[in-house]
């Protein structure tokens, strides 16, 4: 059996724009919308988007932006951003986060033995959202929140309209009621590798192993690939059978 692993891509982010909160939401207006159906996009599959709160599933919220959720979320605890007022942000003050594994194994978590056609202009719209995506996006909004901090996810939401599901997580490195990436995930990306629980690299070129993990760094990002049997998820535990309507 071929291994199975998880994938989670972290890269820094100057704040977060209107349109990266609209893309994440599926919050498009006419022309942003003629441009996504360009893409991998599925509009008969968006019905099944849904994102993590408190640790439960429930619909996407698009009356309110990942932006103004921001906004909201430090002013309630006196935080400062930043880069509040500056004409270019140059500070990295939102950590985007991406977490999926294989295809194969991201359709059959989401839609089991479905049949689903992920390829441009199918129509799906006959497809269920399975209940083993929201346990597995429930782990994985666990997993982000013991380590960064529940009250510091601006947003995780799920995606099941494009060719490989996946959670886009927003998560503020909030350090001592500062945000301050270089705290919670080092200056470069040899400190952050560290940080995020990772394996140190000694090139870009070069890959470790620790305690079961396979980490690879691509410049500005962290690419880091979890066997599945070391950290017990477990994806083809949950039940198939269990539905959400």
């Amino acid at each position: 059996m071929a291994k199975k692993y998880q994938v989670c891509d972290l890269r820094p982010g100057m704040g977060m724009t209107r349109s990266q909160s609209n893309e994440h939401l599926r919050n498009y207006n006419r022309r942003a919308y003629e441009n996504k159906m360009k893409g991998n996009f599925d509009p008969t599959r968006e019905h099944l988007n849904f994102e993590i709160v408190k640790g439960e599933g429930v619909p996407v919220n698009k009356t309110k932006s990942i932006l103004q959720r921001i906004k909201e979320n430090l002013a309630s605890r006196g935080i400062k951003d930043p880069n509040e007022g500056k004409e270019t942000p140059d500070r990295r003050s939102v950590a985007n986060i991406i977490l999926q594994s294989s295809k194969e194994t991201m359709l059959k978590l989401a839609f089991c033995d479905q049949d689903v056609d992920v390829d441009k202009h199918a129509d799906n719209s006959h497809v269920r959202r399975e209940k083993g995506i929201e346990e597995w996006a429930k782990d994985m909004y666990k997993f982000v929140a013991e380590r960064y901090g529940e009250e510091n996810i601006a947003a995780s939401v799920v995606h099941l309209d494009e060719k490989n599901p996946h959670i886009h997580c927003t998560q503020l490195p909030i350090v001592n009621n500062r945000i301050s990436w270089n705290k919670l995930f080092g200056g470069n990306k040899y400190e952050g590798q560290k940080n995020s629980g990772t394996c140190m690299m000694l090139s870009l070129q070069q890959t470790g192993n620790m305690a079961g993990q396979r980490a690879i760094v691509n410049r500005q990002f962290i690419f880091q690939k979890i066997q599945l049997n070391k950290i017990n998820y477990g994806f083809f535990l949950y039940l198939c059978s269990q539905r959400v309507d």
